[in-house]
């Protein structure tokens, strides 16, 4: 008689050779892109954008190599980001995640259609969403650009709930020149 331990082994390698276990995966993490006033508490803040970072490797069982990945691939991008703040492009590391593609990449999605110059750059978005919405009549803002990661075991450092997991992060802060954003048009 074949014993269940036997069985399930060759079930296993059965597995392995059709490739099925061989497959490549993915798993993503995200990230959103905030910009905090600094002036006072609590300190008024706007969503600009979200970032998809997505890794792959061989099979579930390495599923947090893939998930490290997808961090590194976020972190890549924000890196980028923060580096060409003042460039009106999407740096090549924030859009480089191919849709249905088993490719680790990253995607930054800036939220809301906006029709100011230079949509694309970081400090723009950042400028239309402190000088025209959050504090419109200030000249000179403290302000900073921060946010969250978020996803499962890998993705981010603090647990804060069953399979989710999150981490803090922040550029330096930067001094705002509202009067200057108007004067050149960022709120229309």
């Amino acid at each position: 008689m074949i014993s269940s331990r036997f069985l399930k082994a060759l079930c296993m390698l059965a597995i392995l050779a059709s490739g099925t276990a061989q497959a490549d995966i993915t798993r993503s993490c995200s990230a959103s892109v905030d910009v905090f006033v600094s002036d006072k508490k609590p300190n008024p803040w706007m969503n600009l954008a979200t970032i998809e970072g997505r890794g792959s490797c061989k099979n579930k069982l390495n599923a947090n190599d893939c998930r490290q990945r997808a961090r590194a691939e976020i972190d890549r991008c924000r890196a980028d980001m923060w580096a060409g703040r003042h460039s009106n492009a999407i740096p090549a590391s924030c859009n480089n995640l191919v849709e249905g593609s088993s490719r680790s990449g990253a995607k930054l999605q800036y939220d809301g259609i906006f029709l100011i110059a230079q949509p694309q750059r970081l400090t723009a978005r950042g400028a239309y969403a402190v000088c025209c919405k959050l504090r419109p009549n200030a000249d000179k803002l403290v302000i900073t650009f921060e946010g969250r990661i978020n996803g499962d075991q890998k993705c981010a450092a603090t647990k804060i709930g069953p399979d989710k997991f999150q981490e803090e992060y922040g550029y330096p802060k930067y001094d705002m020149n509202c009067a200057e954003w108007r004067k050149q048009g960022i709120c229309g």
